[in-house]
């Protein structure tokens, strides 16, 4: 069932700035076996801690390592816990907790 396979869902992978992620897999989940060894790659054996937001908001709570990329806008109150991916010019709206294991592609809206 075509329904089923990531190309699908996913019309422009070519532009997701983790693309290779995706490379040998035909069904959705199949990526998520590759998340835990992918962050540990690109995040937590360079033990980054990397905020390129253009917005920080207030009271906001960074633990274990992650990666922010560029124009991101992270509003009050949010809970990121790593190792976490977050693409560019994403925008994460009050009281949002993002979790261990979580990558997220550019321009992005993640909300509670």
């Amino acid at each position: 069932m075509k329904e089923l396979e990531i190309d699908y869902y996913f019309k422009h992978i070519d532009e997701f700035p983790c693309k290779e992620i995706f490379e040998g897999c035909k069904y959705p989940w199949e990526v998520l076996a590759k998340t835990k060894s992918f962050l540990k790659e690109k995040v937590e054996d360079k033990n980054l801690k990397e905020n390129n937001a253009k917005e920080t908001g207030d009271f906001c709570i960074f633990k274990g390592n992650y990666y922010i990329g560029e124009g991101t806008k992270i509003s009050p109150r949010v809970i990121i816990e790593g190792p976490v991916y977050i693409g560019e010019n994403c925008t994460i709206a009050p009281g949002a907790y993002i979790r261990p294991g979580t990558i997220i592609g550019d321009k992005v809206g993640v909300r509670i």
